[in-house]
């Protein structure tokens, strides 16, 4: 039990996003979604890793590290044609 107790806690999340193009007039205007659906999707990604993100999220938890160290623990991608996929490595 004291080896429990010592030992450092982890964390792990998954998070998945789906994101969809309204209908459109035209197939210009579905192009046009759907094109903007991709870029608002990697950004998503990028958001993840920010320090906006990261340091409201190290003082709720208490966690000694810092944004640029937790950021390196975490991977967010967004393959294209499918869902967008956010992970975090255990510290």
């Amino acid at each position: 039990m004291s080896a429990t107790l010592l030992a450092t806690p982890t964390y792990q999340a998954k998070s998945q996003v789906f994101v969809s193009v309204s209908t459109g007039d035209s197939t210009s205007d579905l192009l046009q979604g759907s094109n903007f659906t991709q870029n608002q999707v990697t950004s998503y990604t990028d958001i993840v890793t920010s320090p906006r993100v990261l340091i409201p999220v190290i003082a709720q938890l208490g966690l000694p590290t810092t944004s640029d160290q937790l950021a390196g623990s975490i991977t967010a991608d967004s393959p294209l044609n499918t869902s967008s996929s956010i992970s975090r490595s255990p510290m």
